[in-house]
């Protein structure tokens, strides 16, 4: 999902070449995530912020003195997430002060809170996106998800009435052990809204490091058997058209020598519910409080992520399935400090991808694979 988002903003950088490859070549940040809030109408058993609802928000002042901020910096792209953003009783001014100072605004929702007023407004001040969670097919799902009752009729209503607004809608689904079963009917519900629909599998700990939306993980087994069965025919024609691009990919990570190979603080950030200047969403927990003063040092700090050396005994060094692999280096600093740790079970994933894309082993074979590397444990 971030990713769709980060090919989408690019292409619209497309308007300004000069500026896109300054950005980019010079490390500027063009893209930030800001969560206005953590609360939420919802209580979702997956959530990783579920513990932490209840905190304070920033005021209405502070978000508009980090929004003068981002927009002093050059700031495009504008994301305001939550928590759920529509519960902030100044959400609409929020955003109609960000549209005005110019930025391309997305919106991160559950989808349950809109009303009239605030489509109309989203109508007359269009934002770049509207992302709303899907979790789930239908009322019964949705209430063992989300612990609200009748919400997946009223958050489907909001759909309807936000494109017939003109409003351009997506839908994206964190998948789980509840919602597994109706993936299908999600897609198909979608398909018939005219809206699209993206999913993961990826679950994360809570930001205190709990472990209870893991109790919701699906099995690594089926998590690949799914991969493997509805999406072989689109990454072998998608992912892998140019068979010289990916031995070109293939090639850099093998000898990358940095330990994050995403584009963590290169040309983006976050901005927590506390007012936190973020690498990233992973990387939460090395958050500094962004100040008026305090933005170049924040940023010239973060350089040290991208630029990340890694040791002499970091095992993903030369790795063969490392473009297969979906560990995140983050994620294993938050949850074990240490960024080049790796799960056993996780290199064994990205060999079983590795040996099924390139048609080494067959399909049964892969599943056969992922089910004996389950024993180990969840990823």
């Amino acid at each position: 999902m971030v990713e769709n988002n980060e090919k989408m903003y690019l292409e619209l950088l497309d308007f300004d070449t000069d500026k896109k490859e300054k950005w980019v070549k010079q490390r500027l940040p063009y893209s930030v995530l800001f969560e206005l809030t953590a609360r939420c109408n919802m209580n979702c058993v997956h959530c990783y912020l579920q513990n932490v609802h209840d905190t304070k928000e920033l005021s209405y002042d502070k978000i508009i003195e980090i929004i003068d901020i981002l927009y002093e910096k050059g700031i495009v792209f504008l994301t305001f997430t939550g928590g759920e953003i529509l519960l902030r009783k100044d959400f609409v001014d929020i955003y109609l002060y960000a549209k005005k100072k110019g930025f391309l605004v997305e919106l991160f929702t559950n989808g349950y809170l809109f009303d009239d007023k605030i489509i109309d407004v989203l109508a007359e001040y269009p934002p770049l996106l509207v992302d709303i969670s899907l979790y789930g097919a239908s009322e019964n799902t949705y209430r063992k998800v989300t612990g609200l009752q009748n919400a997946f009729a009223r958050v489907i209503q909001n759909c309807k009435k936000l494109k017939k607004a003109g409003i351009r809608v997506s839908l994206k689904s964190p998948i789980i052990d509840l919602t597994y079963p109706e993936i299908k009917d999600m897609q198909m519900l979608a398909d018939k809204l005219q809206i699209p629909f993206v999913y993961t599998f990826e679950i994360c700990n809570t930001i205190d490091r709990q472990d209870m939306p893991k109790m919701h993980q699906i099995s690594l087994n089926k998590a690949l058997e799914y991969e493997f069965a509805n999406h072989y025919k689109q990454i072998q024609t998608e992912g892998r058209k140019s068979k010289s691009n990916y031995d070109e990919i293939i090639n850099e990570l093998r000898t990358n020598e940095k330990v994050y190979s995403c584009n963590v603080a290169v040309n983006s950030f976050v901005v927590d519910y506390n007012g936190k200047m973020c690498p990233c969403m992973k990387l939460r927990h090395r958050g500094i409080k962004l100040e008026k003063n305090n933005y170049e040092k924040i940023w010239s700090d973060f350089k040290k992520y991208s630029a990340q050396i890694a040791t002499m005994d970091y095992k993903c060094k030369g790795c063969e399935a490392l473009y297969y692999c979906d560990v995140c280096p983050a994620e294993m600093d938050f949850l074990y400090n240490d960024p080049e740790y790796r799960p056993e079970n996780a290199c064994k994933c990205a060999y079983i991808r590795k040996a099924f894309y390139e048609n080494k082993i067959s399909f049964d074979e892969a599943l056969a694979e992922a089910k004996e590397n389950e024993k180990g444990g969840i990823i």
